[in-house]
C-alpha cells in the first residue's frame, strides 16, 4: 500500500507543483466533524459526530519543493503537548493547497491525513483515514468480541485564525 502511495505521489508531484509559489504560513483552528467507521464483526458502517480535540494547526509551506511542516499546538484548555509533522505537498495553486501526512503506528495502524486548505477563503478540511487491516502486526493481535472499527475516516473543518 505504501509503495503504491509513494509511486502515485512521486509521479503526481512534479505535475502538480509545476508553477512557482510563494512561501505560505497560516494558523487554523479545528472544528467538530464526523467519523465514519466500519466494524468487521457487524459488517456495518456507523456514522457518529466526532468532537475535535482543541488544537491549532500551524502550516509552513516553503515556496519551492515538495515538503512542508505542520506544527500542532495544544490550546491552554487542553493539557496536550505541541508536536511537528513533516508533510508532502500534493498540490499547490493560487487558491488551494493539499498536504499529506502519513503515520505508521504499530498500536493504532496506518493513518493518512490529508489537509485541503483554501488560502483565499480561510477555510480547509482535515480528512484522516485509519486502516488497521493494512498493518500486519495489528492483524496478529487477537481481538475477541471487540467493537473497535477496522477502518475509519474522520473529516474536520478548519478555519483560519491567523
Amino acid at each position: 500500500m505504501r509503495k503504491a502511495l509513494a509511486l502515485v505521489i512521486g509521479l503526481a508531484i512534479p505535475a502538480l507543483s509545476a508553477f512557482s509559489a510563494e512561501p505560505w504560513k497560516a494558523v487554523f483552528a479545528i472544528n467538530d466533524g464526523m467519523r465514519m467507521a466500519y466494524n468487521a464483526a457487524t459488517k456495518a458502517l456507523a456514522f457518529n459526530p466526532d468532537r475535535a480535540s482543541q488544537y491549532r494547526y500551524e502550516f509552513s509551506v516553503p515556496e519551492e519543493g515538495n515538503s512542508a511542516t505542520i506544527r500542532v499546538h495544544a490550546v491552554p484548555a487542553n493539557s496536550g503537548t505541541s508536536e511537528s509533522h513533516d508533510a508532502i505537498v500534493l498540490s499547490r495553486g493560487p487558491d488551494a493547497l493539499v498536504l499529506c501526512v502519513t503515520n505508521a503506528d504499530p498500536k493504532l495502524g496506518d493513518r493518512f491525513e490529508i489537509y485541503t486548505l483554501y488560502q483565499n477563503l480561510g477555510i480547509g478540511f482535515l480528512q484522516t483515514t485509519s486502516v488497521s487491516p493494512a498493518n500486519a502486526t495489528l492483524l496478529l493481535i487477537p481481538k475477541p468480541g471487540t467493537k473497535d472499527p477496522v477502518a475509519s475516516v474522520t473529516t474536520f473543518p478548519l478555519t483560519r485564525i491567523e
